[in-house]
Formats: structure tokens, sequence, C-alpha cells
């Protein structure tokens, strides 16, 4: 009889020990986002894409300018910026000073946007076509908005 309960007890470890895999092979999926794509985007200015879709701009300097153009997998027209319209989230660093003409267009799962405090240009049609993007914060830095930059989303603000 004695035997019969050191095999439960055998049995019961190892069932707890299979489980503990399982489970901690899950919470590795859940691990933080890789870097998809990166490079530069302007002279002194580089980007990083990252699985979550956070697109962060750093260096300094300008960003370079872009176009729209048509992308028969969405059937949109979108940016030409090899991010295309994957970035849900951009963060904009201090050291950026322009937004380049027609960087976002079209990223319509774009739904925020932060901007370093030295940016003073943004671009023509920076931001058009960004219909996911319901607001924005201008830094108080901003002086000059180009053409269509801010079609689509409602009432940008200016942070002082």
């Amino acid at each position: 009889m004695k035997r019969k309960g050191n095999l439960g007890g055998i049995f019961a470890m190892a069932l707890i020990l299979v489980l503990t895999l399982v489970l901690s092979v899950g919470s590795v999926s859940a691990a933080e986002p890789t870097i998809v794509d990166s490079g530069n985007c302007g002279a002194n200015v580089s980007y990083e894409l990252d699985s979550n879709g956070l697109l962060t701009i750093s260096g300094t300097g300008k960003m370079a300018d872009y176009e729209m153009q048509y992308d028969s997998a969405s059937d949109e027209y979108i940016t030409t910026a090899p991010w295309g319209n994957q970035a849900k989230t951009v963060v904009i660093g201090d050291g950026v000073t322009g937004i380049g003409a027609a960087a976002f267009y079209g990223c319509s799962g774009l739904t925020s946007v932060t901007m370093g405090s030295n940016v003073t240009n943004i671009g023509e049609s920076a931001f058009r076509g960004c219909t996911g993007l319901t607001g924005i914060v201008l830094p108080g830095s901003v002086t000059s908005i180009g053409e269509l930059s801010l079609i689509h989303i409602s009432e940008p603000t200016r942070r002082s």
C-alpha cells in the first residue's frame, strides 16, 4: 500500500513540474517587443520600428521628406518612408527639428504621436490620412506647419 502512495506522489510532482514548464513557456511569448526595422530617415536622423508598432525617431536635425504612393496590399495611398503604414505610436526625440513631408501619410493605424521639444517644422501632408490619430499636441517650438499636414486630426493643441 505504501508503495502505491509513493507512485501517486511522484505522479503529482511530475504533473506539477510539467504544468510549471508549460506555464513558463507561455509567459515567454509575452516577451519584450523586438526591433523589426531600423535605418536612416535624415542626414543625422534615424528610426527604429518595433514589433508593437512603436516608431522611435532620434538624432539631430530634420527628417527626410517623403511622398505618397499606392500600396496594393492595403489598397490605400501611404508614405514612401521605410516604415510604410506600420507605425501605431510615434515618439520623436528632442534632437529632431523637422518632420518630413508625407512622413506618416496614410498611417491609418497611427494613434499617438509624441514630439520632442525642438520640432520647429512639420512638412506638407506629414500626418494626412492618419484617421486613427484623433488629436495631437504640438510643442511650443513649432513655427511652420505644411499644407494638409494635420488633415483628419481633430483639434491639434499646443503645449508651451
